[in-house]
């Protein structure tokens, strides 16, 4: 009778058992379901928000919010049920956690340098045997970011183009869509910080419009004779690229945080 190439004797294997359960992580498996996200805003002239929110069972929550390698981030949650806890996922990442809020010191409070330019999941969950029960919890979590310093409103750090309203004047790649090669459109920038900015872009088609940024993110637009043009963004590399009418603006992050 042939042998097994390997075999665990079962006091080595129970100890194995023991082991991965003390340390495998006791997040509520990710549903097929997506997960309900939502985007941390700040008013204007503030870095940081409050939110409170309630979940239930095996529900999670992704906040996500948009910060620059490098930035200062605080994030903080008190929960009425000691189960609640979150985590931080670098940009990019749906599953793996670079800071676990149930494994701290103290527990659910992170502050530390923003890893990579992008944005940031903060993901709110009850531990797994609380989750099972169907438990509830009610959380205020915190979130603080520090804007870079050339990202400060208008100011001595981030003075105005002499004559101009503008904090930075320039060119930057446009082009008609289905038209020529890219080529340079004139820009004016007002910075309001945090990421906020006003933008005014001189198009091929020679109709200026100005496009209204928060938290880093296109939300909305400006423009003479214009209304109800759809205005799609994407994110390549450290630009935003904006489309808006038959245009379409590359618009890096240097100009809306500075530097």
């Amino acid at each position: 009778m042939s042998r097994p190439l390997y075999r665990i004797a079962t006091p080595l294997a129970g100890a194995l058992t023991l082991a991965l359960a003390l340390t495998t992580p006791t997040m509520p498996a990710l549903a097929q379901d997506a997960v309900p996200t939502e985007q941390v805003r700040f008013a204007p002239g503030t870095s940081s928000a409050t939110i409170t929110r309630t979940i239930k069972g095996r529900g999670m929550i992704d906040f996500r919010v948009r910060a620059k390698a490098g930035q200062q981030l605080d994030v903080a949650m008190k929960a009425d049920n000691s189960a609640a806890y979150f985590n931080l996922l670098a940009p990019g990442e749906s599953v793996v956690a670079f800071y676990n809020g149930s494994m701290s010191a103290p527990l659910n409070t992170y502050s530390g340098s923003v890893p990579a330019t992008g944005e940031m999941t903060i993901r709110v969950y009850l531990y797994r045997a609380a989750a099972r029960r169907g438990e509830s919890a009610k959380i205020e979590l915190t979130v603080a970011i520090d804007a870079p310093a050339s990202a400060s409103p208008a100011g001595s750090e981030d003075a105005l183009v002499t004559g101009t309203q503008w904090h930075a004047t320039g060119t930057l790649t446009c082009m008609e869509i289905g038209g020529a090669n890219p080529t340079d459109c004139a820009f004016g920038v007002k910075r309001l910080g945090s990421g906020s900015a006003l933008v005014e872009v001189n198009g091929t088609d020679g109709v200026k419009r100005t496009i209204h940024f928060r938290e880093g993110r296109a939300e909305s637009y400006e423009t003479g004779g214009e209304s109800g043009l759809a205005l799609k963004q994407a994110r390549s590399s450290d630009n935003t690229i904006v489309t808006l009418a038959e245009q379409r603006y590359v618009i890096p992050d240097a100009v809306i945080y500075g530097g």
